[in-house]
């Protein structure tokens, strides 16, 4: 996930020096020969030594990115893990809309670690690892409920999705906004689209709902609604193409 991001940054020259800086400033961070060799006594260190070198990034977090940067590669191991164990096989589920392909797993993940970092800017917990990676996780589990959720809430449906009566058949719509609203039902019908996506065009394109509001009922940002959104509108011109 950030390995090879890792490679790069965290044997730079500028890493060092910022290593440097810490180190003049905070004892706890003394001893360590490089970023790589920090995460390394965090990760397999005792834990004396783990909890006091977290507790001296965790202090620099408020204002310093690069320690958050840090503190996310030491929990490789665990994050790793959890998307594993949890992610995989509920991006594999049709209880949510994501795709072994879109990425959006691992940036709730990424996120949720992120938010956890931040959350425990400061802290001289007994155990902050523990906490850092337990936090990751409840993060990501409130996520995917709220996916579920959504998901279960925005079943495709002609009277409750769409709220529009299709042409009789032989004529043609009134609008284009209409014959959105018909291709959507058909790809919906018969099944060459997922409905979540389905749904998400339909709320966003004819319901009237903004990026802003549909991000917020996601509990994604609006980039990622919109990146979202983009990806379910491809796959369903991609639909047509086939049939055509």
């Amino acid at each position: 996930m950030f390995d090879e991001e890792w490679a790069v940054v965290g044997s730079s020259v500028v890493s060092r020096r910022r290593l440097a800086a810490w180190q003049d400033g905070d004892p706890r961070l003394r001893g360590c020969r490089s970023p790589a060799d920090l995460i390394a006594r965090i990760r397999h260190g005792d834990l004396f030594d783990s909890r006091e070198l977290c507790h001296g990034l965790l202090a620099l977090v408020g204002h310093d990115e690069f320690a958050v940067r840090v503190l996310l590669q030491a929990m490789m191991p665990s994050l790793t893990n959890e998307l594993v164990r949890l992610l995989v096989p509920v991006r594999a589920s049709s209880s949510t809309s994501f795709t072994a392909d879109d990425g959006e797993v691992d940036q709730i993940l990424v996120c949720a670690a992120n938010q956890a970092v931040h959350e425990h800017a400061g802290s001289i917990s007994m155990w902050p690892m523990s906490d850092l990676v337990h936090r990751t996780h409840r993060l990501v589990v409130q996520r995917i409920r709220h996916e579920r959720r959504w998901m279960s809430a925005n079943c495709v449906t002609d009277e409750v999705l769409f709220g529009t009566v299709a042409p009789p058949p032989g004529e043609e719509p009134d609008s284009s906004v209409e014959a959105l609203a018909v291709l959507l039902r058909d790809v919906a019908r018969e099944g060459r689209v997922a409905k979540a996506d389905v749904a998400l065009v339909w709320k966003s394109r004819l319901a009237g709902f903004d990026s802003a509001e549909m991000a917020g009922e996601l509990g994604v940002s609006t980039d990622t609604f919109l990146r979202r959104r983009h990806r379910a509108e491809s796959r369903i011109v991609e639909a047509m193409r086939e049939v055509a």
